[in-house]
């Protein structure tokens, strides 16, 4: 089988789910093409372990898209590059119109640049629905071909809805041949849009579960109960409400919060630690691997996912970092929000509070504190759940098996 993924960049240190589906397509003997459309966001300083063994970057291909006065210039020029490459074929880009707009008609130009031979492929994986529209415009052309799946996975359905409105998919929805969204929550979403509710699926993001061993908890006989969030330093990880919180849970020898991870809001949030008189009790590490991160949930206690909704509306699915500490066995205290119901069972792995509530936060983990006797059970609960549902084994066979029935024109299974 063909695969082609479409992202933003490759690879993004926030994105191993991305780097986790193509290991799973090329373990199962498919050729694949990376598209990373977007490289001016990428974000990452290095080069993960499995990106590099499975050589990723030499099948991932961008185009040149310069900022800028330049960009009129580099339009023509990318366009140049499609008409060479692919002779007549490539005036569709201008005569085809998007039902998205100029500015999507543009993209797509600047897309069809990178595009590697005859771009024919049995299934085209848009992980993000953001660059749906670019890629139907591909096909519109005649420049790409194969069953296109839309993946819907947080901010795609949430606040780029909200900025674009909610009529931004209604041509995806006509077009694309499949759609899977990475939690309930999210499918839900879709298909309030519009999305054919026969026609999309759930896929979740596996975590690699060989990464992050099991380790029972226990109160510390001596010490401070230790805290842990890992998440970008921004509005939606809701970490300022974790710092709010730290004041006012009741613990006889104390708590520290350790956050991993780095962002706008770091000097903010650094801000609000002194202004509480907590800073000595919360510790900034900045962005760490995933075994840094591993050895740092094996270290602590209790893990804390407040997400909430941001301001423009983003939302989280049932974020990696949950899923890594529960694996772990770490009794969890996380928000009810977007897809995190789906993964945290409230009163079995961990606590579900509201959004925006450090006092429900710091109740909570103050009563887990005073409930320590439950912490193994809660570890091995969430450690089952992760296993049952999040597994990378399963949610890769999974996606593969959507893969094959979306190319035999079977549909997606549900």
């Amino acid at each position: 089988m063909r695969v082609a993924f479409f992202v933003g960049a490759f690879p993004m240190t926030t994105e191993t789910f991305v780097v986790n589906a193509a290991k799973k397509v090329l373990d199962a003997g498919h050729e694949l093409d990376i598209y990373a459309v977007d490289p001016m966001f990428k974000q990452t300083s290095e080069v993960q372990g499995t990106v590099a063994e499975y050589g990723m970057t030499d099948r991932a291909y961008s185009p040149n898209v310069p900022q800028g006065a330049g960009k009129v210039w580099g339009l023509a020029a990318a366009f140049g590059k499609v008409l060479h490459a692919r002779g007549p074929a490539a005036l569709n880009l201008l005569t085809r119109p998007s039902p998205d707009g100029a500015r999507t008609m543009a993209r797509a130009i600047f897309d069809a640049s990178a595009l590697q031979g005859r771009a024919e492929y049995d299934v085209i994986h848009v992980h993000f629905a953001t660059l749906a529209g670019r890629v139907l415009q591909l096909r519109r052309a005649g420049l790409l071909s194969g069953k296109v799946l839309v993946h819907f996975r947080g901010g795609d359905i949430s606040s780029y809805v909200r900025a674009q409105g909610e009529d931004v998919y209604d041509a995806v929805f006509r077009e694309a041949d499949g759609f899977v969204a990475n939690c309930a929550h999210f499918r839900d979403k879709a298909i309030g849009l519009g999305a054919p509710a026969d026609r999309i699926g759930i896929l979740p993001s596996g975590l690699d579960r060989s990464r992050f061993s099991f380790k029972e908890r226990h109160l510390p006989a001596e010490g401070p109960v230790k805290l842990i969030a890992v998440g970008r330093l921004v509005p939606k990880k809701g970490l300022k409400d974790a710092i709010g919180a730290m004041p006012l849970i009741e613990a006889k020898s104390g708590t520290e919060l350790t956050l991993i991870g780095d962002g706008p809001l770091r000097d903010e949030l650094e801000a609000q630690a002194a202004s509480l008189g907590v800073a000595d009790r919360v510790h900034f590490l900045g962005a760490k691997s995933l075994d840094e991160v591993s050895r740092a949930l094996m270290d602590s206690h209790i893990f804390l996912g407040p997400s909430v909704t941001a301001p423009d509306g983003n939302q989280d699915a049932p974020i990696n970092t949950l899923k890594e500490a529960m694996a772990t066995g770490l009794p969890v205290v996380a928000t009810r929000h977007g897809g995190i119901p789906e993964l945290v069972e409230d009163g079995l792995s961990g606590f579900l509070v509201p959004e925006h509530d450090p006092e429900a936060l710091a109740a909570a983990v103050t009563r887990l504190i005073r409930q320590a006797e439950r912490w193994p059970e809660m570890g091995q609960r969430g450690a089952w759940k992760v296993a049952k549902d999040y597994d990378l084994e399963k949610t890769g066979e999974h996606m593969l098996n959507i893969y094959a029935s979306l190319a035999s024109e079977e549909g997606i299974p549900l």
